[in-house]
């Protein structure tokens, strides 16, 4: 089992965002990469090719602010 990519966000609502002139505002967070969880004592088990070309897998993290004027 894998968790590959997640992103979670959260937008305000436009009442709020009305009296400070703003149109649109969005808060997000992702992830790629979070877990793999199987038996598989390599590098990656997605992998066809033989074990000496395997790259490990790398963890990523983002998150962001969208804002419309």
């Amino acid at each position: 089992m894998r968790l590959k990519n997640i992103q979670l966000g959260y937008s305000l609502p436009e009442r709020l965002l009305e009296k400070v002139k703003i149109t649109s505002f969005r808060v997000f967070g992702s992830t790629e990469n979070l877990a793999t969880i199987t038996k598989y004592r390599g590098l990656d088990p997605e992998i066809q090719a033989n074990r000496s070309n395997a790259y490990p897998l790398t963890k990523s993290y983002s998150v962001g602010v969208n804002v419309g004027f």
